[in-house]
């Protein structure tokens, strides 16, 4: 807390000296009505997305057109714009999306939020000077991966939504400004993890379609199909919204200088309300430094707009039931009373919350979820007093009545949208009127002035001008997108003058005001060079992989999760062992588990293993890997930046980067090469084509899962919560021993795994068998072929090591490969991805 303490004296001493703000508020916007809703109601950024590279592509987006002129108002008022390129590109995509870069910074972008490292380095070293932000996509949770991100470039890193307000701080020491989610929905899985849309549905949330399944009902099952969830509702997957309106101070303490409001897919009233809150808020903690809870009438704002009932439980490590929204995943608005009387279609309300007129309420029978009506409110009605409503038809006493949609908040998005101007600038305006010299107005924006000069002040021939007079005719900005704050005049006694010679003057002024302020923009759009109309070939020479090479250098990958597995998938000739990290030191059932961080890697596990360090890399991840380093390891498997980092660091000769670190373009496999990988595992969600383009266009040797089952979420929240009555012991929880399942409303099921951290993953149900295509994949260049036992018992084990291992004999022997098992899937091998 102390840490916690002088950081929040830095920035606010940092504040004052240099007159700015402690937090920036950033707004979404998905539509140009939503930009105007943010800007009025007092966006300091703005973020939208163009075309189909945004993690929103289901959003309306923004035209070019659109753009250019949404960049122009945010600029006159005082306000950044950010533009979202927050997917995975492909490389038949590089040259499309530098385009729109370009495009989108000659229109007056501020910053750029990039996902991709690959895509990222192109812009950093075509455009230098454009600023680049590190979108959570990436999945960066600790300072090493911040670090990472500023030497490829970033000015800011958008952290985890997981992080606690302790990891945030250690982040923002790093160097780049920090970015944080306070406000809206939640995914459930680590962000740029989740393949569980691409797996149902084909639309990957890694190319911005998520159909985000985590909002459906789910049935949580034991391996017999008993039920086991015992909790109200059956959203297993649904967390509350974000919300950290009472914790403004807190963030600014722990380092966060811009604060993100969720909600491209939303409308311009909720834009408005939530922005608008949130920057009284802010005004009122920046002008008085102190921590401050905010009001009664705030969090009834919040609720109206729309919500899942709120958390800010990551902030301070929670991370159990109270952050879900098991009973529904859709808006449930405020709830504001409930039907005490009930006479055919007529209702009576008692009200425990204000309405009004024209308020859309929900009448829902707690009995029976899916039986529910909405009506509009016919008249304004206090708290604790009754409404009597008419319905289309009857409902029972005991309904709960929700308000989901504010007319108040419509009405103010419409006055927003209505306005010339959606947000005019505030000046400091100084005139000077002295005989003999030229009438002169200047205008300051705080950062950027400029003035006008006009005729030459005289002395008056009937009535002279007074202060007042000035400060009047000045004072009207009217049609300009300016309104004066204070006023300066200097003038002489007893002059005279026109007024409308006057309001020319000041025209004049505000025109080269408008001009001064976007001339940034204007010089950065003159020194932009033109995007290239073919992406660089690779920097280094490429080794042309010869069949024969190929095939006598195939090797043999398990990835085991006990020692028993392991050492027999030593014995069964796999050239390479893996074991995660957190099977490795805390073993992976309660039956194994060590009590302390120590071990030995002899009297347990066989020699030469190979360490996976996992997607996450928090500070509980940062403990298992340095006791895992204190054994020497020839070769390591990096699942983010910040393991790759640490990995070079240990002088470890050689890392693998693991499939949670998707590469899909040549520049990303050259931007990690540089930093010291040497070999790559495929992401699951490239297809046959793109994996023969990408072995072409890199040296970097390369491995793919030939058997096991596909993980498709990492969650920090344990599903298995849901059964209720969670002593929060997850490294000797008996629960981990048993499988489980998530069932789908069509009856397909997830299956659930949890490790010794408390963390879940969910997993494809059926296994991944791409065994009869290796000689294919040999072909075009991939070196190892992973068996993954992890969803496997030992049996099943080794009927999956010998099944590749026989088929990469047949490679070898040139002879008919074997068929795939039953009941398994090839992924996305042979079909892409939306």
């Amino acid at each position: 807390m102390a840490e916690l303490q002088d950081s929040l004296h830095t920035h606010q001493q940092s504040a004052k000296t240099t007159g700015g703000k402690t937090l920036e508020l950033l707004a979404p916007a998905g539509t140009f009505e939503a930009f105007r809703a943010a800007l009025a109601a007092g966006a300091d950024a703005i973020y939208c997305g163009l075309g189909s590279f945004n993690a929103r592509r289901n959003a309306e987006n923004f035209t070019l057109e659109d753009f250019t002129q949404a960049t122009r108002l945010a600029h006159l008022a005082g306000s950044r714009v950010y533009v979202t390129i927050n997917i995975l590109i492909r490389e038949d995509e590089l040259v499309q999306a530098l385009k729109l870069v370009y495009e989108c910074a000659c229109a007056g972008a501020d910053a750029f939020i990039v996902q991709d490292w690959g895509l990222l380095n192109l812009i950093h070293e075509l455009w230098p000077a454009l600023e680049l932000h590190l979108s959570t996509q990436a999945n960066v949770h600790d300072p090493l991966g911040v670090k990472f991100a500023e030497q490829q470039g970033c000015k800011r890193v958008t952290i985890s939504r997981e992080l606690t307000l302790q990891e945030l701080l250690a982040c923002s020491q790093v160097g780049p400004d920090i970015e944080a989610f306070g406000h809206g929905a939640i995914c459930i899985c680590y962000s740029g993890e989740c393949l569980l849309s691409s797996m149902q549905r084909g639309r990957s949330a890694n190319r911005g379609l998520c159909r985000q399944p985590c909002r459906l009902p789910y049935i949580l099952s034991d391996s017999q199909g008993k039920t086991c969830a015992v909790i109200d509702g059956s959203r297993l997957l649904s967390p509350r919204d974000y919300c950290s309106i009472d914790n403004i101070c807190d963030l600014v303490r722990s380092g966060v200088r811009s604060l993100k409001i969720e909600g491209r897919m939303k409308a311009p009233d909720y834009v408005a309300s939530v922005v608008e809150t949130y920057r009284k808020v802010i005004d009122e903690y920046e002008s008085s430094g102190e921590p401050l809870r905010a009001s009664e009438e705030a969090h009834r704002t919040l609720a109206r707009a729309f919500n899942r009932d709120f958390t800010n439980g990551y902030l301070f490590g929670v991370h159990d039931n109270s952050i879900m929204s098991y009973e529904r995943g859709n808006n449930r608005g405020q709830l504001v009373g409930s039907v005490v009387k009930s006479q055919g279609k007529q209702i009576t309300v008692k009200l425990t919350e204000p309405v009004f007129t024209g308020d859309l309420l929900e009448i829902r029978n707690p009995q029976s979820f899916q039986d529910y009506l909405t009506a509009l409110v016919p008249q304004d009605t206090p708290s604790k007093a009754d409404l009597n409503i008419r319905l289309s038809r009857p409902m029972p006493v005991g309904c709960a009545v929700r308000l989901i949609r504010s007319e108040e908040a419509m009405q103010k998005a419409k006055q927003f949208a209505s306005r010339e101007w959606p947000r005019k600038r505030k000046l400091d305006v100084r005139i000077k009127a002295k005989l003999g010299e030229p009438f002169t107005v200047e205008l300051d924006t705080g950062d950027c002035k400029a003035y006008a000069k006009g005729f030459l002040v005289e002395p008056a021939k009937t009535r002279a001008v007074t202060e007042n007079d000035l400060i009047e005719h000045v004072g009207r900005l009217g049609t300009s997108p300016f309104e004066a704050k204070t006023f300066s005049v200097e003038m002489d006694e007893n002059v005279g003058m026109s007024f409308s010679a006057v309001h020319e003057v000041r025209a004049q002024a505000a025109d080269a005001l408008v001009q001064a302020i976007l001339e940034p923009w204007e010089t950065i759009k003159n020194n932009l060079h033109e995007p290239p109309q073919t992406i660089p070939s690779p920097k280094c020479s490429l080794r042309v992989r010869e069949e024969t090479e190929s095939v006598t250098a195939l090797e043999l990958a398990v990835l085991a999760n006990t020692p028993k597995k392991a050492k027999a998938a030593k014995d069964a000739g796999a050239t390479t062992v893996i074991v995660p990290v957190e099977d490795l030191v805390l073993g992976s059932g309660s039956s194994t588990l060590r009590q302390k961080y120590n071990f030995n890697v002899t009297d347990e596990w066989p020699q030469n293993i190979t360490p996976l360090f996992g997607e996450v890399a928090r500070q509980r991840d940062h403990e298992l890997f340095n006791e895992t380093m204190n054994v020497s390891f020839n070769e390591v498997i990096c699942g983010s930046v910040s393991w790759l980092s640490l990995a070079r660091e240990k002088q470890v000769s050689s890392c693998w980067l693991w499939d949670t670190l998707p590469l899909h373009n040549h520049i990303s496999f050259e931007v990690f090469e540089h930093r010291g990988a040497t070999g790559v595992w495929l992401s699951p969600e490239l297809e046959i084509l793109e994996i023969e383009r990408l072995a072409k266009l890199t040296n970097l040797p390369l491995g793919i899962t030939a058997y096991g089952y596909i993980r498709t979420m990492t969650c920090e929240h344990c599903v298995l919560q849901a059964m209720g009555n969670c002593k929060q012991t997850c490294k000797t929880c008996p629960r981990r021993e048993n499988p489980y399942a998530l069932k789908d409303e069509f009856g397909r099921p997830s299956l659930v795994t949890t490790n010794a951290l408390g963390r879940s993953n969910l997993w494809w149900n059926q296994p991944l068998d791409i065994t009869p295509h290796i000689a294919e994949l040999a072909r075009i260049g991939v070196k190892r072929f992973l068996v993954d036992t992890r969803l496997l018992n030992e049996e099943e084990s080794m009927q999956a090591i010998n099944h590749v291992k026989e088929a990469l004999e047949a490679v070898k022997q040139k002879v008919q490969l074997p068929s795939s098992f039953r009941n398994t899937t090839t992924g996305h091998l042979f079909e892409r991805i939306g």
